[in-house]
């Protein structure tokens, strides 16, 4: 049996063939992957995930330009108060990717973590730039966002 994002792919790879606009495909394709992401996100049993962890888009993701077949950038963003309850969450969400034949790139990192990474990976800085919150807490993706821009942007 297809899994139900399977299914949506190729409704839309139908679409594009029909004469979908190659941008309009690339935004719509992560979108439906942003709502299968949200919904896995939604199904973890994990109290206080929704205030405490940020899953974000990076880089062509994040732009909301995702090819189809390319791999999804994603960086699962935690406080410390809940590390040992991260990896489920990383679970949840990674595995159907995986079983519904996503490629992944992805990182769980903590603010400081992501920030120190964009000092040592300029690839990891410049698909920074195109942070997307995809689920989970607004406040911590702004917290990173407010460091990045700080250390990489302003200078400081």
């Amino acid at each position: 049996m297809k899994s139900p994002i399977r299914a949506k792919r190729e409704a839309l790879e139908g679409l594009w063939l029909q004469g979908l606009s190659g941008q309009a495909l690339l935004r719509d394709h992560a979108k439906l992957v942003d709502e299968f992401i949200q919904e896995c996100f939604l199904d973890t049993e994990v109290p206080g995930a929704e205030e405490s962890v940020a899953l974000v888009a990076l880089g062509g993701y994040g732009r909301q330009e995702l090819f189809p077949y390319s791999d999804i950038d994603l960086m699962i963003l935690y406080r410390r108060e809940v590390s040992e309850e991260v990896g489920k969450i990383a679970d949840a969400v990674l595995y159907p990717l995986w079983d519904s034949g996503f490629e992944v790139g992805h990182g769980v990192r903590s603010v400081s973590e992501a920030v120190e990474l964009s000092s040592d990976d300029f690839f990891f800085r410049v698909a920074m730039l195109d942070a997307r919150l995809i689920a989970g807490s607004q406040l911590l993706y702004f917290e990173l966002l407010s460091e990045y821009r700080k250390k990489y942007v302003e200078g400081e």
